[in-house]
């Protein structure tokens, strides 16, 4: 192909569709559900300091022995550190849909990306806290029964039933926490998108 030929493809390929602008209506429309999952990522962010707040108060008037002490410090600095991770992660997106415009239709489709991320970011956050409390709760099993003498077979039964039930309630606590707090939203806007389509 000579340049010739290369310059008439590319001026007849020089006329480019116009994004689609989103109408004050459709603004609106999606106005509501970004302001909810606005206030329900401030309340996640609040509940988190007072659950922290509240849990090395209570790890310094209830725990008395030195060695659980330790232990639950550890853990309890580890989860600090996982959730200032992912809050800062959050931010980026509450930033986001706090001073961003959505006008026009591609910048709606990148909105449904982030959204999509979110998910995913939300849902490692709270899978990534089932080892602590895991692990917490081994702690609390351990350390206030000592003075019971168990067998290896109780012992082990009773590390595996609390793996289950841990497991268990915290993959359906992270669905139905999802969904309460920000599937609804997400799936107006998704609704929005196709009705734009």
């Amino acid at each position: 192909m000579n340049i010739d030929e290369l310059k008439n493809a590319w001026n007849e390929d020089d006329h480019f569709e116009e994004t689609p602008t989103i109408t004050l209506e459709q603004k609106n429309k999606m106005n509501h559900p970004l302001k909810k999952m606005q206030q329900n990522m401030v309340r996640h962010f609040w509940s988190f300091v007072i659950s922290f707040i509240g849990i090395f108060i209570g790890l310094a008037f209830y725990v008395e022995s030195k060695v659980v002490m330790v232990y639950s410090l550890t853990l309890v600095i580890s989860a600090l550190l996982v959730t200032i991770f992912y809050v800062m992660k959050f931010m980026k997106l509450y930033r986001k849909i706090k001073f961003e415009s959505f006008d026009t239709y591609n910048s709606l489709l990148e909105l449904d990306y982030q959204l999509k991320v979110f998910k995913e970011t939300y849902v490692s956050f709270y899978i990534s806290y089932i080892p602590f409390i895991l692990c917490e709760l081994i702690l609390l099993i351990s350390f206030s029964e000592k003075d019971v003498i168990k067998t290896d077979a109780e012992i082990i039964r009773q590390f595996i039933n609390t793996i289950a039930v841990t497991v268990i309630a915290g993959v359906i606590g992270i669905r139905l926490g999802f969904q309460m707090y920000y599937g609804r939203y997400i799936k107006q806007i998704e609704n929005l998108l196709k009705e734009l389509k």
